[in-house]
């Protein structure tokens, strides 16, 4: 005799799928769509899209990674990078011109004065280093538009320190600085520059200047760091 097993009997063992309870897939994809309709809606989502689409990519036909950028007015700018990467727009950035790189090693920062005078601060890896007293960081200026190029040691025996950044208060005053509070100063238009104490050992990524005594300096850590007297002495800003 051959016994049958009715559908009621498999229900009961295993309820039927269509009869759980959903909730818990109604109500994640729900609060998300109110969630994005209520940011699609909010005024700063309008200007996040309006701000999107005001930039536009420029091409430049390298893949080298870029480190900074520097303008001397609306149409002239350079930018630098990986690999000795060196570029020049003359039409506000719509197109940009490689130039001859002046070196190998990676540019961090540029800096021009006017059209011919213009500062590089340059890195070299630290495999490609052949002595222990070659150093790491280096200058490179021109006064000729980036035709040629001089090299300029600022770190003097500091033959570790990393640069970074380069400003300028006038045609004579400058800073430059980087890794671990390094920092170095000249006052006869980058001839000859000396290090200056700082009241701290981070990173320092960013600073400006108003006039040759006043000036501010930060970095890692929330550093900020003040001067009033041409980088002599400087104070610790708190956040």
């Amino acid at each position: 005799m051959r016994v049958t097993t009715n559908s009621p009997t498999r229900d009961m063992r295993e309820p039927n799928r269509a009869s759980r309870p959903t909730t818990h897939r109604i109500v994640r994809p729900t609060a998300f769509c109110l969630l994005l309709f209520a940011f699609c809606l909010s005024p700063f989502a309008f200007r996040f899209t309006a701000s999107a689409q005001g930039w536009t990519k420029q091409p430049t036909g390298t893949l080298a990674w870029f480190r900074a950028v520097y303008f001397i007015d609306a149409e002239t700018g350079w930018a630098v990078g990986g690999g000795g990467a060196l570029f020049k727009t003359t039409d506000g950035g719509r197109r940009w011109q490689p130039l001859r790189r002046p070196t190998e090693d990676i540019l961090r920062d540029v800096y021009f004065a006017d059209a011919a005078t213009g500062w590089l601060v340059c890195e070299r890896s630290i495999y490609l280093l052949k002595t222990n007293d070659e150093p790491r960081a280096y200058l490179l200026k021109t006064t000729d538009g980036g035709a040629t190029w001089k090299r300029i040691l600022a770190t003097g025996k500091d033959v570790d320190a990393r640069l970074v950044r380069i400003i300028f208060a006038d045609a004579s005053r400058a800073w430059v600085f980087g890794e671990a509070g390094a920092l170095y100063t000249t006052t006869d238009g980058g001839a000859t520059w000396t290090r200056q104490r700082t009241p701290m050992r981070h990173l320092l990524l960013g600073g400006a200047f108003v006039d040759a005594e006043r000036g501010w300096l930060v970095g890692a850590g929330a550093t900020i760091l003040q001067t009033a007297d041409g980088g002599a002495t400087w104070n610790a800003g708190r956040l």
